[in-house]
């Protein structure tokens, strides 16, 4: 991502407190085992909205409370200063 921010999700997080094994997960999301797998043991994994959609709806929440950006702020915090830099 541009910037150096990093999408992160908590399917792992919630599948635990809701006790879904991947199998349970994949099958409930309509997705395959290996997406599923793939998705649950990679917190950045990357994947098309649909996907994140199909995985929200499973735990009943919305795509933007499952995958959030990281570092928004210190992206923030980082041009400012380099602004204030440039400008003194």
């Amino acid at each position: 991502m541009p910037g150096g921010l990093k999408t992160r999700h908590r399917v792992k997080e919630l599948a635990e407190q809701q006790l879904l094994s991947i199998m349970t997960l994949a099958r409930r999301a309509k997705l395959s085992y290996g997406a599923t797998r793939m998705i649950y043991h990679n917190p950045y994994h990357q994947a098309k909205y649909s996907t994140w959609y199909k995985l929200a709806s499973v735990f009943d929440i919305p795509v933007a409370e499952l995958v959030h950006v990281e570092g928004e702020q210190q992206q923030d915090t980082g041009q400012q200063g380099q602004e204030m830099d440039t400008t003194i």
